[in-house]
């Protein structure tokens, strides 16, 4: 998955300032348990998710280009176990 607002597995504290351009608009049912590029979606309603998550990326491609970076989580452990110890995450290029 890719991560929007990544969070230091170590600490929990933000990997970077957040940016709140990255945030889901408004509409678009986000997966609400985690900041990664995700939209919620049930077996019946399969199409307006992947309408709700291309509205998603084309609302942040409007907005300036965005590239895909890997980082370090800081994750050990059980934590490393289950999330890997490198993060992929959308930012904005500056």
């Amino acid at each position: 998955y890719i991560d929007h607002n990544p969070l230091d597995k170590e600490n929990y504290e933000p990997i970077w300032p957040e940016d709140e351009r990255l945030y889901a608009p408004e509409g678009v049912e986000a997966y609400h348990k985690h900041d990664c590029l995700a939209v919620l979606c049930d077996d019946e309603d399969y199409n307006t998710a992947l309408r709700e998550l291309l509205q998603w990326v084309e609302h942040l491609e409007s907005q300036g280009e965005v590239e895909v970076v890997e980082y370090d989580n800081k994750a050990s452990g059980l934590t490393a176990a289950f999330h890997g110890i490198t993060g992929y995450a959308i930012r904005f290029k500056e």
